[in-house]
């Protein structure tokens, strides 16, 4: 199924690559940018998800569709493969085939899983846009927050059909909202609301070091520079996976707000604080 590409769309994927390359080279560096690194929110998150803070909600939604351990699983813009190596380190799978754009991210993910002793995923280069998978090869196929990236969205999921075997699941944990984050005034109005009621110690902006007062919303352009692939077509992720698949477990966990307000501040929450814990609490 690969198609050639015009030199402007190799050139965008080449960019994508480096963004996130280049993110997950730095990730120990400043582990918390976005919402869903917060500690704090990770574990308010995963409550919403699975009733239980230290739950993971890959082994909640695992046990709770009766996955049996073992198996052949795929995942999908594996990035670092956080999430692959401890699927790995629980005996989720018996051998995993773990797919990325990124070189740089791939070869993080290979050392994180051998420092955790872990031989059972096989890391590859691929191009989610163009992707050509076995026919009823695996168990299970595993996308987390790489979906969105995602331009050739029937082709994609239809490539994922054939590949999972007939009593297959294709677990999803995904940006689904505003495609390239043209979030609506109303989001930004009560954004702007949500950041004044908190404390300024609270809103020091990780990159520029200002108080933060709002999220700005980039134009589209913006996206095409920075990153052509940043939530291309997010907004319509839901519909095309019920096109496709039989959904038998949903669970949504909010970011609507809090995405955009906690964006570059949520590092300044110290978990070991009540008050910055009762504060991200009651947003």
């Amino acid at each position: 199924m690969t198609h050639p590409l015009h030199e402007e769309e190799v050139q965008a994927r080449k960019r994508t690559a480096d963004v996130w390359g280049g993110v997950e080279a730095r990730r120990d560096e400043t582990p918390v940018r976005g919402w869903l690194d917060s500690p704090i929110v990770k574990k308010i998150v995963q409550e919403r998800i699975t009733g239980a803070p230290d739950v993971d909600w890959l082994d909640w939604a695992a046990d709770t569709l009766g996955i049996p351990p073992g198996g052949r699983w795929l995942s999908l813009g594996c990035g670092g493969a956080e999430t692959e190596v401890r699927a790995a380190t629980r005996g989720r799978f018996a051998s995993m085939l773990a797919l990325d754009l990124s070189e740089v991210s791939l070869g993080v993910a290979r050392e994180r899983a051998r420092k955790s002793g872990i031989d059972s995923i096989e890391f590859r280069t691929a191009d989610l846009n163009d992707l050509e998978l076995p026919t009823a090869e695996f168990d299970v196929v595993l996308v987390c927050m790489s979906l969105h990236h995602v331009k050739n969205l029937e082709e994609t999921l239809d490539q994922v059909s054939r590949a999972l075997t007939p009593s297959g699941y294709f677990l999803v944990n995904e940006f689904v909202g505003p495609s390239q984050f043209q979030f609506t005034d109303r989001q930004l109005e009560m954004t702007r609301d949500l950041l004044a009621m908190l404390p300024p110690a609270l809103r020091t902006d990780l990159n520029t070091g200002a108080v933060k007062s709002e999220y700005v919303r980039q134009p589209i352009e913006h996206w095409y520079a920075a990153d052509p692939s940043e939530a291309i077509r997010s907004d319509e992720i839901v519909a095309e996976l019920e096109k496709r698949f039989d959904v038998v477990l949903r669970r949504d966990y909010g970011g609507a707000l809090l995405h955009l307000a906690l964006e570059f501040i949520a590092h300044n929450f110290d978990p070991g604080d009540e008050k910055d814990v009762a504060l991200l609490r009651l947003a």
